[in-house]
């Protein structure tokens, strides 16, 4: 079992949460575009870059966590 490839997954996961709450505080219209129908995240991170930055970077380094885990093996 590949436990970077878990922590990567968590920490997107947790990134990708934090987008959708941020999204809720936004506008309900927004949080529940995030939450139903996930891509409607990325038009919300350009629309919003100050309150996506750090979220952002939780899921870009989640995934550069998996994608080096995958090169590992």
């Amino acid at each position: 079992m590949n436990y970077l490839a878990i922590i990567g997954f968590f920490i997107s996961g947790l990134g990708l949460l934090v987008v959708t709450v941020k999204a809720f505080k936004t506008s309900v219209a927004w949080g529940l575009g995030c939450l139903l129908m996930p891509p409607v995240i990325f038009p919300y991170m350009l629309v919003h870059p100050k309150e996506s930055v750090k979220p952002f970077l939780l899921v870009s380094f989640g995934m550069a966590l998996i994608v080096l885990s995958g090169s590992s093996s």
